[in-house]
């Protein structure tokens, strides 16, 4: 795919412009250079709880500090716990207040029980990753946590959370404005792209086309699509 020289210094201004950002420089320490990751029950399930509760929900700090109190994202406290689904359904702002709650529920029970195989497709991407990899992985914890609310988006904020992803990245609506601003991305077939894997998959590879183009325009910053990712997150949050 080709990208014309006016889309191209439209994507640089806006990586230029949050590559410094703390939030930014985080996700680079650990999803591009790969530091402190860590694979157990109780970071997956910190991410999963995480992935679940914040679809179309702000993940604001207010909010972290709220599921901390209620050790929502604990795994060691959350498995001993009588009644996951009523102890979710206490935080503060929660939106969905049956169908969020249950799906964590149940993903307790198959973390559980599924634990050993779950880390063992993690695992094949701690050395050398890609995009085709990625998605496998993906789709893996989409499958096993069928019916539980981790769709597309889902599946790859959990990897991507855990520090494991580079190349897939949880789309939503924030940052289809950012491509949307900032054209060179081509409308996929689909009506609505973000809700299958063929139009999801489609913007995922443009993005990293263009990933591919800007790095080395942007100074010493590897340009990766997680990178891209946040920001663009970040430029339509301010």
């Amino acid at each position: 795919m080709q990208f014309t020289n006016a889309v191209l210094n439209r994507y640089k201004k806006l990586i230029d412009e949050y590559k410094d950002d703390p939030r930014v420089q985080k996700r680079n320490q650990h999803n591009v250079l790969r530091k402190n990751i860590y694979i157990s029950e109780d970071s997956f399930w910190k991410a999963l709880v995480i992935a679940i509760l914040s679809t179309q929900s702000r993940n604001t700090e207010e909010f972290g500090k709220n599921r901390a109190e209620l050790a929502t994202d604990n795994y060691e406290k959350m498995k001993n716990c009588k009644d996951i689904a009523n102890r979710v359904r206490q935080l503060k702002g929660i939106r969905y207040t049956t169908k969020k709650p249950e799906s964590i529920a149940r993903s307790m029970r198959v973390l559980q029980e599924k634990w050993k195989e779950i880390k063992k497709h993690l695992e094949t991407l701690l050395n050398t990753t890609s995009l085709e990899k990625e998605r496998e992985v993906a789709d893996y914890l989409r499958e096993t946590f069928k019916g539980n609310q981790i769709g597309l988006k889902q599946s790859r904020n959990i990897i991507q959370m855990l520090g494991l992803s580079q190349y897939v990245i949880p789309l939503d609506s924030r940052v289809m404005k950012v491509l949307e601003a900032n054209g060179g991305i081509r409308e996929p077939k689909q009506k609505k792209p973000l809700q299958s894997r063929a139009g999801y998959c489609d913007i995922e590879e443009q993005i990293n086309e263009l990933c591919e183009h800007l790095n080395g325009q942007c100074g010493d910053f590897v340009v990766k699509p997680c990178n891209f990712d946040i920001c663009a997150f970040i430029s339509e949050e301010n």
